[in-house]
């Protein structure tokens, strides 16, 4: 009897690993038989999904940026927990900021802007745009852009800024 079983053990323990076997086979093969090009589409595909657009040289929404001066603009949500997350730097960053202007920039149909920022004790300049810019700018929130003193865009940053992008930050407002 537990020969028997033992038997059917090893059968059906063959017969599983003869089903997933070809499975695994035919993805390698197919894998191997792309081309370098297909393989760049395809990785070329994958980072356009997971990130923005270069939006380098665009220039800032109107009423965003302050003429002459270095901007730091925060496209943000009030909803959103990364945005309160980062709000406690921005509120330090404005108020120290030397050389640069920080905006935290909002749709203009979020209802909750003011209790946002009245929670977080921010009193400094914001900017409040229509959806178009919202769309183009904000790849996921928070997302922050830096304009030079034309308004022109010179870099960006998607989500949280970990402590080297705050470091340039910090650099660009004269900190």
């Amino acid at each position: 009897m537990k020969t028997l079983l033992l038997v059917l053990i090893l059968a059906i323990t063959s017969l599983a690993q003869d089903v997933s076997a070809p499975h695994k086979r035919t993805r390698e093969e197919a894998y191997q038989l792309l081309d370098k090009q297909n393989k760049d589409q395809l990785i070329n595909t994958i980072l356009d999904q997971v990130y923005p657009p270069n939006l380098i040289g665009k220039m800032l929404p109107a009423g965003v940026g302050t003429p002459g001066k270095t901007t730091i603009a925060i496209f943000m949500q009030s909803h959103c927990g990364y945005c309160a997350k980062e709000m406690p730097y921005l509120k330090t960053l404005n108020e120290t900021a030397k050389s640069a202007v920080v905006v935290p920039v909002f749709y203009v149909q979020d209802p909750d802007t003011k209790v946002f920022l009245s929670k977080y004790e921010y009193d400094g300049k914001i900017a409040v745009v229509e959806r178009e810019a919202m769309a183009t700018f904000a790849h996921g929130t928070p997302t922050t852009v830096v304009a030079d003193a034309t308004g022109k865009v010179i870099a960006s940053y998607v989500g949280l800024l970990n402590p080297t992008q705050q470091q340039e930050l910090n650099k660009l407002a004269g900190l």
